[in-house]
């Protein structure tokens, strides 16, 4: 995830509008600025930050069915 992340933010220009198969929030169509501004995914360039950060406990999921 974090590699296809990178990646993406070296190919895609800033206006380019984004449209993901799911959203948890915002509206489909931000663009690439928008995006770097509000999804912390977007906002971390070191791997083990990003790791640190996917991996922390107690952090609340939609997957949890309890």
């Amino acid at each position: 995830m974090f590699e296809s992340i990178q990646r993406i933010k070296r190919a895609a220009a800033p206006h380019l509008r984004v449209y993901p198969g799911h959203s948890f929030g915002a509206d489909p169509g931000e663009t690439m600025e928008e995006l770097m501004k509000r999804n912390i995914y977007f906002q971390m360039d070191s791997l083990s930050h990003f790791v640190a950060f996917r991996m922390r406990p107690k952090q609340r999921t939609t997957l949890n069915f309890r």
